[in-house]
């Protein structure tokens, strides 16, 4: 690809990594478990494409209301055609994102930056209700960019049916979300590598949503020239129709799914999926008989708090912990390991999650007289060993939630802001965080301040948050950082400047 071509390229890759949000940390909030109801106010947030400005309130089929106005010309196309199932319209106000035009590297940045704020802000609103978020995030262009980049941690934090992005500059085509016209390409769309090395997906795992990419689109196909067709999306090209009317048809089960599980009045996880493993390093068969009885009260507590939580089972043989069942949901194969602890191991426990993985390991040590879970530690009888267990996990499954939203690429020597705000506690009390910012800097911010931080030097840096509540349970979670050098952000903003000759104005 030739240097011209990458110039959009270099642009979308680099503002979505600098729409990374900002924050502190929400207050306590009482809950009986990590268990809560849907938000009964179901609502479509929308951001608009660059330079879109008002036009006046709308009523869309099936809306509660009104829209606010400002969601866009785009944005409306897709709304007209929708059936809105009771949700509402909510767009991001200039005020909260101003959707700048500009050929200006820094403008643009904070554009982004302040629509990525503005998101995180409104999803704690909500989540303040002490409820469950229900959010369809829908951008267009810029505004796709500021969604994408708040992706991950908005699927923390908040329940969404599906996210739904129109000429997205930070389409990545190694997802099955990718729909339209437009090539789905091995890695990101603008170009699959930066001009120095493969860039991060700033997608959720396993999100499900749509990236809308017309042929030809100059902002989300690799191959695109037209700034035309990034504007005609959902205008009537019989080209296009079959994909327009899947989208919409899409778009339109989310929200009827999602007012379906309302109207049902559904409780939803709100913590991650954890994997609680089991270690063994007994062989009292009083204690193993114990924990074979009491497996599926177990399993029901971790699964209970979130279904795609699971439980394996280890055994320490000479010093060192090996598998013997990789972590499931069936009670019945994690009883017959119990039952006969000496099978074959199965690869390493010590084996870290994939990167992009949500899970969190739990460790539980279970020997003939105690049980040990980090520092806790827990005398039992044989015949309590099951009971010991079982509250060390309902310990575990109810620890703060901790959301970490954190920019994905940054640049050495400016300020990055990061939050904790949309993290849980479920018990009332003092809450208590620390950001370790993975070059030996650490602090303990409280509220919902936005941290800013700047990374001195190049490179990638583990971003850890780790939330303390009234009891002492601890959530953690990470984010990775890529930060390039100075050097890096002046030719980006060179390629930036070079746009309005080649592309005219969007």
């Amino acid at each position: 690809m030739s240097r011209s071509r990458i110039v959009p390229a270099l642009l979308a890759l680099l503002l979505t990594g600098a729409s990374a949000g900002t924050t502190g940390i929400a207050a306590a909030q009482t809950a009986t478990s990590p268990t809560v109801p849907l938000c009964p106010e179901p609502v479509v947030l929308a951001a608009r494409g660059s330079g879109s400005e008002f036009s006046g309130p709308r009523q869309y089929p099936g809306a509660v209301g009104p829209s606010t106005g400002w969601e866009g010309e785009g944005i409306a196309r897709l709304l007209e055609r929708a059936d809105l199932h009771g949700f509402s319209v909510r767009a991001l106000t200039p005020e909260e994102y101003p959707a700048v035009e500009a050929w200006r590297l820094d403008e643009i940045m904070t554009s982004i930056e302040q629509g990525r704020r503005s998101t995180v802000r409104r999803v704690a609103d909500m989540q303040a209700a002490g409820c469950q978020p229900v959010v369809i995030p829908v951008g267009y262009s810029q505004g796709a960019m500021v969604f994408n980049g708040a992706e991950r941690a908005l699927a923390d934090a908040a329940h969404l049916p599906g996210v739904l992005y129109l000429g997205n500059p930070m389409r990545d085509g190694r997802v099955p979300r990718n729909t339209g016209s437009a090539p789905v390409v091995p890695g990101r769309a603008f170009p699959a590598v930066w001009p120095w090395e493969p860039a991060p997906s700033l997608n959720a795992p396993r999100q499900e949503g749509i990236d809308y990419c017309y042929r030809n689109d100059i902002f989300c196909d690799p191959g695109g020239t037209s700034v035309d067709t990034h504007t005609s999306y959902l205008t009537g090209n019989p080209d296009e129709d079959a994909a327009d009317r899947a989208v919409i048809e899409t778009f339109t089960g989310w929200m009827a799914r999602a007012r379906a599980q309302l109207d049902g009045g559904e409780r939803v996880a709100v913590t991650r999926p954890v994997e609680e493993i089991l270690v063994l390093d007994t062989s009292d068969p009083a204690v193993l008989a114990a924990l074979v009885r009491g497996i599926p009260r177990i399993v029901q507590a971790v699964t209970g708090a979130n279904p795609e939580s699971r439980v394996g089972v280890a055994v320490v043989r000479d010093g060192a912990a090996r598998w013997l069942l990789p972590p499931t949901r069936d009670t019945r194969a994690v009883a017959a390991v119990l039952s006969a602890p000496d099978g074959p191991p199965i690869g390493d426990i010590l084996t870290d999650p994939e990167p992009e993985g949500r899970s969190v390991r739990n460790v539980i040590t279970v020997t003939d007289t105690e049980v040990r879970a980090g520092r806790k530690i827990i005398s039992h009888t044989a015949a309590g060993a099951a009971s010991v267990v079982l509250t060390t996990v309902t310990d575990q499954v109810t620890a703060p939630n901790a959301v970490l939203d954190a920019p994905g690429i940054w640049f050495a020597g400016q300020p990055a802001g990061v939050t904790g705000m949309l993290s849980r506690v479920f018990v009332d009390g003092p809450v208590r965080q620390r950001l370790d910012f993975g070059d030996g800097t650490v602090v303990d911010p409280a509220g919902r301040e936005y941290v800013e931080h700047v990374w001195r030097a190049p490179g990638t840096y583990p971003v850890t948050l780790t939330v303390t509540d009234s009891l002492g349970r601890t959530g953690v979670d990470r984010r990775w950082v890529r930060i390039y050098s100075g050097d890096v952000a002046a030719e980006l903003d060179t390629a930036f400047r070079s746009m309005p000759a080649r592309a005219g104005s969007v």
